[in-house]
């Protein structure tokens, strides 16, 4: 979106005129050239207003009529300027500034609060589901220890796909960054989804969990780790720390339960006390 509003404000080659006024004022002293690069300037600040005037940043207190003022507000330095080139100047840091931001269209705000409002209804619902359907790895959940690294992976070795997501989400909170949590929480889901598939023999997860878990009791409490890990994702909602050690916690055990039961008629091929917490 920011490359979409920077296009749009920096028409016919407006982009740099800052640097070109600064080169062209500064070699003559007629009044006259100073005059036509302040009335470009202005032209293209009133351009660069109408189309912020259409526009909002993304942000968590998104109110229903848009934040553009939030937006317009950064030409206000532009507004009182009187000298071409700092004008012009103003103008390019403000739109450089712009693009980098996460933005939409003033139209599409009720649309994004909308999914806020579901997804927030969503993230209500799983987490009552995961009280009333996954209680017990809810309880084993507190128990596991994120630090005892080698056991988790060598509780998953046979399962390359889910051990790689699982230590992928564990380097992700160590490492730490923007994304950090959000990265987590989606190997968390994967990693149950990969096993569920590798160990059912088919190429759907909620097919091979039925596979391995006849009970429909213990396919609830799976799908209600991996709705909440999924509430988590879903519109605009960014992870918190402390939800996605809670949502890597609920997969550790939940995978426990997942590698250390074999299905029907054959021995566990892996026995679940090898993991933090075990059962």
């Amino acid at each position: 979106m920011g490359d979409l509003v920077a296009s749009f404000v920096l028409p016919h080659g407006s982009k740099g005129a800052a640097r070109s006024a600064g080169r062209y004022v500064s070699a003559s002293s007629k009044a006259v050239v100073r005059g036509q690069w302040l009335v470009t300037g202005r032209q293209l600040l009133s351009e660069s207003d109408a189309v912020l005037r259409q526009v909002s940043v993304r942000s968590k207190t998104l109110p229903p009529s848009g934040n553009s003022a939030r937006l317009r507000a950064k030409l206000n330095r532009a507004r009182r300027a009187t000298n071409p080139i700092t004008l012009l100047s103003t103008i390019e840091v403000v739109l450089a500034e712009v693009a980098s931001m996460d933005l939409l269209w003033n139209s599409e705000v009720a649309g994004e609060l909308e999914a806020r409002r579901q997804a927030r209804l969503e993230e209500s619902r799983a987490s009552a589901a995961l009280r009333v359907d996954a209680s017990r790895y809810v309880r084993l959940a507190m128990t596991v220890n994120l630090l005892d690294r080698a056991s988790i992976s060598g509780a998953l070795r046979p399962f390359p796909a889910a051990e790689q997501s699982v230590l992928g989400a564990l380097d992700a909170l160590a490492r730490g960054g923007p994304d950090a949590e959000r990265q987590a929480v989606t190997s968390c889901r994967s990693a149950i989804e990969n096993v569920c598939i590798q160990r059912g023999g088919v190429g759907d997860w909620k097919a091979g969990l039925k596979a391995l878990m006849p009970s429909e009791s213990d396919q609830r409490a799976v799908q209600a780790v991996v709705n909440f890990l999924g509430a988590k994702l879903h519109g605009g909602h960014v992870p918190t720390r402390s939800e996605a050690e809670q949502g890597l916690k609920l997969s550790v055990a939940i995978l426990a339960r997942l590698v250390g039961e074999e299905l029907v008629g054959h021995p566990p091929a892996t026995s679940s006390s090898a993991w933090p917490g075990g059962t």
